[in-house]
């Protein structure tokens, strides 16, 4: 691994997954929107530092971490002996998540329904403002990600 950015992320992590979306439902920029309420819906409910991703090289000229609401991109990061061997890695912190969500409902969801799209919502242009606090939410001695079943 060569990627500069894989170095700084620590603290409380979680990592992205891929997802398929019927045929019927592409194009609908779904890829765009779900990725960000699933950050923003962690962000807020668990005290996460960074979030990050696996994306091809091949992804990561063709832009595809931004669409995911993605800023920052290392690359170099390979597993040898499968068939991973030109990763690059996505990664945000949470402000960046926050920041994202804003712009991105702000600006382009409000212009990125397509016609034949049955979304039948808009985006107001208020004030935002951000209150980012994780309050407890596990009973005494329950770590999440432990192995405990408790």
């Amino acid at each position: 691994m060569t990627a500069e950015g894989a170095y700084r992320i620590g603290g409380t992590v979680m990592i992205g997954a891929a997802a398929w979306v019927r045929p019927d439902y592409r194009r609908r920029h779904l890829s765009q929107l779900i990725p960000r309420i699933g950050k923003a819906y962690a962000c807020a409910r668990w005290p996460i530092d960074w979030i990050f991703g696996y994306v091809t090289s091949k992804a990561a000229d063709q832009k595809m971490p931004e669409s995911y609401g993605h800023r920052n991109v290392g690359r170099s990061i390979s597993y040898p002996g499968t068939r991973w061997l030109d990763l690059a890695i996505a990664y945000s912190s949470a402000d960046q998540v926050y920041d994202d969500m804003a712009s991105f409902l702000d600006s382009k969801l409000s212009k990125a329904a397509p016609p034949q799209s049955t979304l039948d919502f808009a985006v107001g242009g208020g004030p935002t403002s951000f209150e980012h606090s994780v309050t407890k939410i596990s009973s005494d001695g329950v770590f999440h990600g432990s192995n405990s079943l408790s």
